[in-house]
């Protein structure tokens, strides 16, 4: 009875440490769930900002040229492609910043589940042991009960065999006597 209540404690906390660690997963899942719509709203940001960033460039083109009839328009135009290319660089840098912390959260997100894995691999691989191990004993304690049993069975066995000897002994003696008297009576 004692070894099933000690089951039933280690199952129990066995199912406790299991559901904590579900909830922890859980709340681990929220926060990249929270931080992928996070990401998706930096990009659609961006995406924003390099179609404003198109029109501000065309609309400056337009100025520019209207502000500067004297300059030819391959000028403008070579003025216009040149900023466009800085312009576009400092986008796909900005682009890149949240494409960069998308991964670096994905890697993270990898790296928790890859824990979070061990840790329950973990986890039964000691269970598995703490069974064994109860196992073990238990099979030990019933091989000492029988041993103990057998030793008890022979002292038994001997205390029998003793105390018949010791009457066999006695029977003798007795048989002796009263040979001895029938004699000592037959002679009388």
């Amino acid at each position: 009875m004692h070894s099933q209540e000690k089951q039933k404690f280690f199952v129990e906390a066995e199912f406790d440490e299991l559901e904590q660690l579900l909830l922890d997963i859980y709340e681990r899942a929220h926060h990249a769930a929270t931080a992928l719509a996070q990401q998706l709203e930096e990009k659609e940001k961006a995406a924003d900002d390099e179609r404003q960033w198109i029109a501000d460039v065309r609309t400056q083109g337009m100025e520019k040229q209207v502000n500067n009839p004297i300059k030819r328009k391959s000028t403008v135009l070579k003025e216009l492609i040149e900023e466009g290319r800085n312009a576009k660089n400092e986008l796909e840098a900005k682009r890149i910043a949240p494409e960069e912390k998308r991964l670096q959260a994905d890697k993270e997100r990898h790296d928790l589940f890859a824990d979070v894995v061990a840790q329950q691999q973990q986890q039964q691989q000691a269970w598995l042991i703490q069974q064994q191990t109860h196992a073990h004993q238990h099979q030990q304690q019933v091989m000492q009960m029988h041993l103990e049993n057998q030793t008890q069975q022979q002292v038994f066995q001997q205390q029998q065999q003793k105390m018949m000897t010791e009457l066999q002994v006695q029977n003798s003696q007795v048989q002796l006597e009263l040979l001895k008297v029938l004699r000592d009576i037959k002679d009388k």
